[in-house]
């Protein structure tokens, strides 16, 4: 299954209704995943801009991963690291 795939399954799963903004959300979130690691700063730069003009009034947000970020903020101060 695709990333984008997965993203709209765990929002099904989560009982939210999905309409045609956060399908677009979603699908941009996918973008992102799989391209973004690719690409230079500068091409990143014009990438994002690319998917501003396709999807005018859509603003995404840097997926989240709380587990993680909450195992690493423990990790760091189990070793007393800054």
């Amino acid at each position: 299954m695709t990333v984008g795939g997965q993203l709209i399954q765990k929002e099904k799963k989560s009982g939210k209704p999905i309409d045609a903004k956060k399908e677009s959300l979603l699908l941009i979130k996918a973008i992102r995943i799989n391209t973004m690691s690719k690409l230079t700063f500068a091409d990143s730069k014009k990438f994002e801009s690319l998917l501003t003009d396709m999807f005018p009034g859509i603003s995404v947000e840097d997926i989240v991963y709380e587990d993680l970020e909450a195992a690493i903020h423990t990790i760091i101060d189990d070793l007393k690291l800054e």
